[in-house]
């Protein structure tokens, strides 16, 4: 079909031509995969815009998520971390970065995001119940009482969940715990129509 030579002139067009091929295959899957896939370094994103920088919150919130569930929660804390770095105003990475540093025991910084929190949406029911699991672990029984009573307060009602959390297994030990804890459901019943936190 070829011979030699018009093979020996064609072949460095076509190896020019299968390089193009490679090279534009490269450049458009690149540009079909979204931003925030294409790795960590997001130094040349425009964070100024607003929007986007709701909708990456929400991606790492929701990444952190899958992660928390998963059982990884030092990578859920980094992406509640990188949710909030983006947008703040997302309440719920607090709750669930504050509640990943009370399984790790890193109570420190627990107290700091809840701070934060509590700085934004001081009414906040789940900054109150996880306060009361804060001191709850810290030893500080009364605060913690009080930090669950407030959680009520303020619209907390899955009453079963402070019957089970192990980072209330220290209030629940105390002598008074069951009384108390009849007191706080006669003053706060639940709602039927409410759904609990």
């Amino acid at each position: 079909m070829f011979n030699d030579s018009t093979l020996n002139r064609l072949l460095p067009h076509l190896l020019v031509l299968i390089f193009l091929l490679v090279t534009a295959g490269d450049a458009i899957q690149q540009i079909s995969r979204p931003s925030f896939l294409k790795g960590d370094d997001h130094s040349n994103h425009d964070h100024s815009d607003p929007e986007k920088r709701k909708r990456m919150g929400f991606f790492h919130f929701n990444e952190g998520n899958k992660n928390f569930r998963s059982g990884d929660l030092e990578a859920a804390a980094q992406k509640y971390q990188k949710a909030l770095r983006h947008d703040d105003s997302i309440l719920e990475a607090y709750v669930n970065l504050s509640t990943v540093y009370l399984r790790i025991k890193r109570f420190d910084k627990a107290r700091s995001v809840l701070n934060n929190l509590e700085g934004k949406a001081p009414s906040h029911p789940l900054l109150h119940y996880n306060l009361a699991c804060y001191y709850s672990l810290t030893g500080e029984t009364n605060s913690s009482f009080e930090a669950l009573e407030r959680a009520v307060k303020e619209g907390f009602k899955n009453f079963e969940q402070i019957k089970t959390d192990p980072d209330l297994a220290r209030l629940r030990q105390e002598p008074d715990f069951e009384e108390l804890f009849k007191n706080l459901i006669l003053a706060n019943p639940p709602r039927p129509d409410s759904r609990t936190s």
